[in-house]
């Protein structure tokens, strides 16, 4: 019978030493970070289905109402930014917002943006409610 015998590991292991242009060969290339673009074709398009229900819209026009879309977000962010420092609050309300909304858009505009943006809150507002108190809903 063959005893086998076990190398015993040596103390002093070699250490390799690599180069910079050895690091960067081994480094994987990271993806950029798509995340953050808002998109409003959705929405674009769903509005001008109710319009106009025969009517379509090209990529290209569809591309310069998302960028309107995405000015007009940031510039009522801006604005309730803006009022967040006069008042002297950390916290940005939605009136802060629906300032914003009353000092960007025009007339008959404004009206309606002020009274979706109150409902879409209105909305919210029960619905976390409800979700705390599920018998919310049951009145007496």
């Amino acid at each position: 019978m063959v005893k086998k015998t076990e190398v015993e590991p040596t103390k002093d292991p070699v250490v390799k030493k690599t180069t910079d242009a050895q690091k960067t060969k081994k480094r994987r290339r990271r993806r950029p970070n798509k995340g953050g673009t808002m998109k409003f074709q959705r929405y674009i398009q769903s509005v001008l289905k109710e319009v106009h229900p025969n009517q379509g819209i090209s990529v290209k026009a569809m591309a310069v109402m998302n960028d309107m879309m995405v000015d007009l977000v940031h510039k009522i962010g801006a604005e309730a930014k803006n009022a967040r420092k006069i008042t002297g609050t950390t916290t940005l309300m939605p009136q802060m917002i629906q300032t914003g909304v009353k000092l960007l858009l025009p007339g008959e505009l404004r009206k309606h943006g002020v009274a979706e943006g109150t409902r879409a809150l209105d909305n919210y507002q029960r619905a976390t409610k409800e979700a705390k108190d599920p018998l919310f809903g049951d009145g007496p």
